[in-house]
């Protein structure tokens, strides 16, 4: 087995929830403020941000680039945004590609 290098073993470094029960919110509305949250746990965090993934599901409204606009809601400059294929894997698939 290989060594490997420990300062790039991979860590959860925050979490964020949003849930609305009384508005009407999109659905990149509700990413953005879970991220908000998720910052503000991790405060320098946000400026840490190369790679957005939105995984494909039903966008409300349908947005053909969805990263992007949670990304320039949560106004992050300089982040690579991606949008995965729609598919039960694909949230553990970007979690394991993020980590390798």
């Amino acid at each position: 087995m290989s060594e490997r290098d420990a300062s790039r073993i991979p860590v959860l470094a925050s979490v964020g929830q949003s849930i609305e029960r009384s508005e009407i919110v999109t659905s990149t509305d509700l990413a953005a403020r879970a991220a908000r949250e998720a910052f503000d746990r991790a405060p320098r965090l946000a400026d840490r941000v190369d790679l957005l993934t939105a995984i494909a599901v039903s966008f409300s409204p349908i947005l053909t680039a969805p990263a992007t606009a949670v990304a320039k809601q949560l106004g992050l400059r300089n982040t690579r945004c991606e949008v995965t294929t729609p598919g039960g894997h694909s949230p553990q698939w970007a979690v394991t590609r993020a980590a390798t």
